[in-house]
């Protein structure tokens, strides 16, 4: 069954979701925090495959998507070309950032799930999508209860931004200041050795990299994940879903990490 909800992640802060629930209340299961940039729309297929598979999942509009995108900006606009510009502003202003809140909406999501009777919650899982994964990896780097995670269409490092000059639809996931200590493959080096899974990594055009350039952008995370006694946990795919859905992937990932692997 589907339940439309609202959660605050903040003080005045509605996040408003569907929660997919398996037929079988009778136990407690797995659960998948199931993020994407175009909102609930562009997940209830995904997101009723792993209900029917056995896990309850939550599928939230962060903070500037979906419901709660702005209706004077929209990403297929113009001004779309930049990602959510006028909130990225706004947050900046406020001494904020968009990937720092939309993290807070992750975290808080993954309370209500932890607080659910159907919900085991040493098994919570999460996947995101193009600009919601970045927020992931920020969410899951300081939320342990996050037990295994995948993004797909993920920028593939701040440093790529500098270096290739022209970008496309990056002002939400942009964090101030953030070379000065660490890039996105730093973080994902910090989450070792829960499972880690990368699809499609993207330039800073969302161009998808080669499975080379993937292996070279995040040696270091392969490295620290060796470090930490856990290869195998740490996953890099170019994946073609021309020969298989990426739907069937995801199912895939949720099955294999359904005991944290």
């Amino acid at each position: 069954r589907v339940e439309k909800l609202t959660y605050e992640s903040e003080p005045g802060i509605a996040i408003p979701s569907l929660l997919f629930l398996p037929a079988n209340g009778a136990t407690r299961h797995p659960a998948v925090v199931l993020l994407d940039a175009r909102g609930k729309s562009g997940s209830v297929e995904d997101a009723e495959a792993l209900a029917r598979a056995g896990n309850v999942v939550l599928v939230p509009d962060l903070r500037g998507f979906g419901e709660t995108q702005p209706g004077t900006v929209r990403r297929e606009s113009r001004i779309g070309d930049f990602g959510d510009y006028r909130s990225s502003m706004t947050a900046l202003l406020i001494g904020k950032t968009m990937p720092g809140m939309r993290a807070l909406d992750i975290i808080a999501g993954v309370d209500l799930l932890a607080g659910r009777a159907e919900v085991d919650p040493a098994r919570i899982k999460a996947w995101a999508r193009d600009a919601a994964a970045v927020p992931l990896v920020y969410a899951a780097l300081f939320d342990p209860r996050i037990a295994s995670i995948a993004v797909s269409g993920m920028l593939s490092s701040y440093d790529s931004v500098v270096s290739d000059n022209i970008f496309r639809g990056l002002a939400d996931q942009i964090v101030p200041s953030a070379l000065k200590y660490f890039d996105l493959p730093d973080l994902i080096s910090a989450i070792a050795p829960r499972p880690l899974a990368i699809f499609n990594s993207v330039n800073p055009l969302g161009q998808a990299l080669t499975i080379g350039s993937m292996r070279e952008q995040y040696a270091r995370s392969s490295a620290a994940y060796k470090a930490a006694g856990a290869p195998g946990s740490f996953q890099l795919t170019n994946h073609n879903e021309h020969q298989e859905p990426l739907g069937n992937a995801l199912l895939q990932w949720a099955g294999s990490s359904s005991s944290g692997r």
